[in-house]
């Protein structure tokens, strides 16, 4: 089991730059408590077996406190920032038992005014774990996942009404928790999630001000950057570990004081592909398969100098061999200056990850 836990550090060491970097962050501190009901989302015939009964669960939020430094939180309409445990409950102990996971999570208002009534968006992301895992002779059936530990994630609407310093939060939203494929099989576990909150608000809400259009964050800059990456996967019918390396060069061009677009091409040696291509496609031939390239197109979110990356592209070449041409990524950067760090899932349409990439990157060119 130590073994095939191993890389999970990586995961580990993500999450922990993350939190360093989100607790410097301004917002309203405060503590919640939530009691969740939903239920398995099948969005493949083999999660079917799994679906018992509906999902319960609490969630404990902490939100930090007010800092100064922060200059990008006003763009965002001074949104919330915290930390959180989530336990869930699946209504099927033989073959899933429990999850638990620490996620850090954002709380975007829709609202300028929002003393007594506010909505938004609220997402999360973190490491979670599954305390049953798929087993060939002892848990056959729950494909959702093969490793205790897993990427958490979700994303959701919530309506709040605040009596201050106590308020009422409803929200709903999709929860998500999957290995990136670093162990096979892995459909993932999708939860459709209904969340009633109480909390209580430590701080005074952070005067809203209208931000003038012409003012700049910390940093405005295009950039074009390169960046290498590697991550390790299993896939189905062969019991080993395969490395996947990655080049991608890239252009990022500051649209607004939040966003940046780009364009990109990645290089990708897959040492999995030839494998998977003889398996599950009954390729024939003894040539290496195993190298993809195609272009994307890119989207950034910035948060000073952390920044959250969604990008989709295609493959260029014939595609008899392989599960598909088109693909997309998503992750977090940040940017140390002229290195950056990057940690990113790369997937392919209807939920099928490919692998979780880690690397650096260098800042070719910066420019105002």
């Amino acid at each position: 089991m130590l073994n095939r836990n191993a890389n999970y550090h990586k995961i580990f060491g993500l999450l922990f730059i993350l939190i360093s970097v989100a607790t410097t962050s301004t917002g309203q501190q405060g503590f919640s408590a939530s009691y969740d009901y939903g239920q398995i989302i099948v969005h493949a015939p083999d999660i079917e077996p799994l679906k018992k009964g509906p999902v319960r669960g609490f969630t404990l939020n902490y939100a930090f406190p007010n800092k100064n430094g922060e200059e990008w939180r006003k763009f965002y309409n001074y949104s919330n920032y915290g930390i959180c445990y989530n336990f869930n409950n699946y209504s099927n102990k033989e073959q899933i038992g429990n999850s638990h996971s620490i996620n850090l999570f954002g709380q975007f208002p829709f609202l300028k005014k929002r003393s007594v009534f506010d909505i938004g968006f609220k997402s999360f992301a973190g490491v979670g774990y599954f305390e049953k895992i798929y087993d060939e002779d002892n848990n056959p059936d729950n494909h959702a996942s093969s490793s205790h530990f897993n990427i958490s994630a979700e994303v959701g609407f919530y309506s709040r009404i605040r009596i201050a310093p106590v308020y009422f939060e409803y929200s709903i939203g999709i929860n998500h928790l999957s290995n990136g494929l670093t162990n096979y099989p892995n459909r993932g576990l999708n939860n459709f999630k209904n969340r009633f909150a109480l909390g209580v608000e430590l701080e005074k809400q952070v005067k809203v001000n209208k931000v003038p259009k012409e003012e700049k964050p910390l940093f405005v800059k295009n950039d074009i950057w390169l960046y290498g990456a590697g991550g390790v996967k299993e896939i189905e019918g062969y019991d080993r570990k395969y490395g996947v390396f990655i080049t991608s060069l890239n252009f990022s061009k500051q649209i607004t004081t939040i966003n940046k677009l780009g364009i990109g091409i990645d290089f990708v040696n897959d040492q999995s592909l030839t494998d998977k291509a003889r398996y599950k496609y009954g390729y024939m031939g003894n040539s290496n398969i195993n190298f993809r390239f195609g272009p994307n197109v890119q989207a950034e979110f910035l948060f000073g100098r952390l920044s959250f990356v969604g990008a989709y592209g295609f493959y260029f070449g014939d595609n008899t061999y392989y599960t598909r041409k088109r693909y997309y990524k998503a992750g977090f950067k940040y940017d140390f200056g002229k290195l950056i760090a990057i940690g990113i899932l790369r997937a392919m349409p209807l939920f099928k990850a490919s692998v979780v990439e880690f690397g650096i990157g260098y800042s070719i060119k910066s420019y105002n």
